[in-house]
């Protein structure tokens, strides 16, 4: 009779993956796409991506000498917001809309620029340019060269 030993395997791998680091450099760049390998065979991608959570395709693509090669992609999702998240700005919202409709929103700053007096028209860009030409012409300067 052959003997065994009777123990459950360890939580953890002993050795790193082959697709360990880049995982972990695709979960600091969530969203962005990489370029993982220009020469893949297979027409599907490695199925331990997408275990990890990643988004992975396979695209074919013409080389210059006219020659195809499948290029495999990857990228970690941007992490959705949780339901607590959704529903403070959702609470957020609908308490702006109420003080928009009761009159109670925040009154916008004055504007930066003087108001022009009555009767003053100035264009909306003049920044000085109104004043700087007025006492250009009382020091006898002409506008167009005659």
């Amino acid at each position: 009779m052959t003997e065994m030993a009777w123990q459950d395997p360890p939580t953890e791998r002993t050795r790193p993956g082959q697709y360990d680091e880049v995982i972990a450099q695709l979960k600091i760049h969530p969203g962005r796409w990489a370029l993982l390998k220009t020469d893949w065979k297979a027409k599907t991608p490695p199925n331990v991506l997408r275990q990890n959570g990643c988004e992975t395709t396979v695209r074919k693509v013409k080389l210059e000498n006219g020659e195809e090669a499948r290029h495999l992609y990857a990228r970690f999702p941007f992490p959705k917001p949780s339901s607590a998240e959704v529903k403070a700005a959702a609470a957020e919202q609908a308490k702006a809309r109420q003080a928009v409709q009761t009159g109670t929103a925040l009154k916008p700053p004055p504007p930066a620029v003087r108001r022009a007096k009555p009767g003053e028209v100035r264009p909306s860009n003049d920044m000085g340019l109104q004043k700087f030409m007025e006492a250009r012409r009382s020091r006898g300067a002409v506008d167009v060269p005659e």
